[in-house]
């Protein structure tokens, strides 16, 4: 049931180093969380920020598929 399963990205909410990845069910995924992971970049302790993996790309994708306004 590889379908239900998601990759969130673990992210130091201080510097966006990735820290790290979790795999959760769908039905069990938590976005937000008080933990702090160990950043190696900032050399401490860090609140993480969570994103579903391919996000950042995605929404890449998508802005660059709008349409160009031309000027004349």
């Amino acid at each position: 049931m590889a379908g239900n399963m998601i990759t969130l990205v673990q992210l130091c909410e201080t510097c966006r180093t990735e820290v790290g990845t979790l795999e959760f069910k769908k039905e069990n995924m938590m976005i937000f969380s008080n933990e702090t992971v160990w950043c190696p970049t900032c050399k401490a302790k860090r609140p993480q920020i969570r994103e579903a993996k391919g996000r950042t790309e995605g929404i890449e994708i998508e802005q660059n598929s709008y349409p160009i306004a031309k000027t004349e």
